[in-house]
């Protein structure tokens, strides 16, 4: 069985484990939200249920696009070129600390090798 071990402490405060499986919030228009259904996310390793996602309903869907389109929007536009690589530049600082999180994650949810696995998030961080 394909097991996910998320033990990085970037994930805090995002996921619960019930039963060895890890429940995740979604980021939607800003936050974190959880659902009153959720989907199972299956390996391909072994269709082992591997983690579990929320399944938002219509009225958070339509009230997390009505924000980005009134705030959010207007936010990118006035964001300045510098900035935008300053935000970039600390995401790949980021992936780069956390980096072997998110290879497991890969290997394990998308079934890829070690390798494509590195060489994926090695890209990112580029």
């Amino acid at each position: 069985m394909a097991l996910l071990s998320i033990e990085d402490p970037l994930f805090a405060g995002i996921l619960e484990e019930r039963e060895g499986v890890y429940r995740f919030k979604t980021f939607t228009a800003g936050e974190w939200v959880g659902g009153r259904e959720y989907i199972e996310v299956r390996s391909p390793i072994d269709c082992s249920v591997i983690a579990e996602v929320p399944k938002l309903e219509w009225s958070q869907d339509d009230a997390a696009l009505d924000r980005v389109y009134r705030v959010g929007r207007w936010r990118v536009r006035d964001t300045p070129g510098w900035r935008r690589l300053e935000i970039l530049e600390r995401l790949a600082s980021l992936m780069e600390e956390h980096r072997e999180a998110l290879v497991h994650s890969l290997v394990v949810n998308s079934g890829k090798t070690r390798g494509q696995a590195e060489g994926e998030v090695n890209a990112c961080i580029d």
